[in-house]
């Protein structure tokens, strides 16, 4: 998946605080969220895209949550309206993007979150989320991209020096300290901008500490490029971020959270991992999982107990990975995933804890996630030197950075044309942003 997809494809925190005196208009609609440029939102609609936040959130709905998360997705959702009435105004004759490139994606999705497609449909048909909508989210994300990468790219000239350059202070910088980064980035355009952005970041970093994961919000909120991956940047060396972010990491500690300001707007750091000076090697993972599953989200306590305590059973009565494999197939009530190899390092910070220092043959404990009760079996352990980035890669990293600024200028230019009506019950939105809408 490309690392502009997510910022758009999931529920990035876009305000309209620019929107002038006049444009957004407060009205009573029944059954009706927003008017966008005559295109309606309703309800329904809402409602579906609640629940696919909650789903990739892996929270289970209240009142609270709700609160914290409907402003982003009543608003995302009228940006996503914009962007499409742009991409479709300027669509070449066989479309932006095709069939297969949303299955595609669709199928990244899925095993993004360790999970087959045919499971992954399962799991939204559960959650009362329609595979089309989720895929329509994917065409007019994937649609907004191609837009940018048409109308900009010609602009974006990055020269085969600035890559040597940029290679050959990453190699010497290999000799400092790592860092394991994961990273949210929300960029300021002006002043007004900036309370906005700091009213999001600050909602962000509490649902942080309610315990929502870092991976999943990046996904859903993030603006910088690497949002379709968590916001996970991998190891990372002094100068790759900026002055302020560098400083701030030499004093995170590590499984961290914390806010920097930068000159581009605000960034949220989460350090997964540090290695002292030197440090040049990673762990790969050989690993399957098992999972009882749980069908119903309103299961009583004590139900969920007796399935914790069946998983416990199954994990004491195996003497190694491979033979909680075979116990768990002879089950009858068990699923088994196919192995699969994954760096340590990029499991997501929910997993990783859960896994991070056992051993080849190690199981897991049981956890709770939303396709059931999951162990995880270690069939394979191994370390690896970190190989420096390639060309291409710092290339495309550029590139990226360069098309995340014009994104955001366009963004800028849609909010200032923009004729939206929205219904007038969300009025709070502007005590949840912190916004003024008049």
């Amino acid at each position: 998946m490309s690392n502009f997809l997510c910022r758009c494809l999931m529920l990035s925190l876009v305000f309209l605080s620019s929107l002038r005196d006049g444009v957004c208009q407060q009205k009573e609609y029944d059954g009706i969220v927003a008017v966008v440029n005559d295109e309606v939102i309703t309800n329904e609609d809402l409602e579906e895209r609640i629940r696919w936040a909650l789903f990739t959130l892996g929270k289970d709905d209240s009142p609270s949550l709700r609160m914290q998360i409907s402003s982003a997705v009543v608003w995302e959702m009228i940006m996503e309206k914009l962007r499409c009435g742009r991409t479709k105004k300027f669509a070449p004759k066989g479309g932006w993007v095709s069939p297969k490139e949303v299955e595609d994606t669709l199928t990244n999705l899925a095993e993004a979150n360790k999970l087959s497609l045919k499971t992954f449909e399962e799991l939204l048909g559960k959650k009362r989320i329609r595979k089309s909508t989720v895929s329509e989210m994917i065409r007019a994300n994937l649609a907004w991209e191609a837009y940018l990468e048409t109308r900009y790219g010609r602009y974006i000239n990055i020269s085969e020096s600035d890559v040597k350059r940029t290679l050959a202070q990453v190699k010497e910088r290999g000799k400092q300290e790592l860092y394991y980064v994961h990273r949210m980035f929300f960029p300021v355009s002006d002043e007004r901008n900036e309370r906005e952005v700091s009213g999001q970041v600050n909602n962000l970093m509490q649902m942080l500490n309610r315990g929502v994961s870092f991976s999943s919000l990046a996904r859903q909120f993030s603006r910088g490029p690497a949002a379709s991956k968590g916001g996970e940047l991998g190891w990372v060396l002094q100068g790759q971020l900026s002055q302020e972010e560098d400083r701030e990491l030499h004093r995170m500690a590590v499984g961290s959270n914390a806010v920097v300001r930068n000159n581009r707007g605000y960034a949220i750091l989460l350090l997964q991992d540090r290695k002292e000076s030197g440090g040049t090697s990673y762990t790969t993972l050989q690993l399957v999982q098992v999972v009882i599953p749980v069908q119903d989200d309103n299961l009583p306590r004590e139900a969920v107990q007796m399935l914790f305590d069946s998983a416990k059973t199954l994990k004491n009565d195996a003497q190694n990975a491979n033979d909680l494999v075979r116990k768990a197939q002879e089950s009858g009530f068990c699923a088994v995933s196919p192995p699969v190899q994954a760096i340590l390092e990029e499991i997501s910070p929910e997993i990783r804890p859960l896994v991070a220092n056992l051993s080849a043959g190690g199981i897991s404990n049981p956890c709770k996630m939303p396709n059931g009760i999951v162990m995880f079996g270690i069939l394979d352990r191994k370390t690896n030197e970190i190989p420096l980035p390639t060309a291409e890669k710092v290339l495309r990293q550029k590139q990226n950075e360069r098309l995340s600024v014009f994104s955001d200028q366009e963004v800028q230019d849609l909010k200032k044309i923009a004729d939206i009506q929205y219904n007038k019950k969300y009025e709070r939105l502007d005590k949840v942003s912190g916004k003024d809408f008049g």
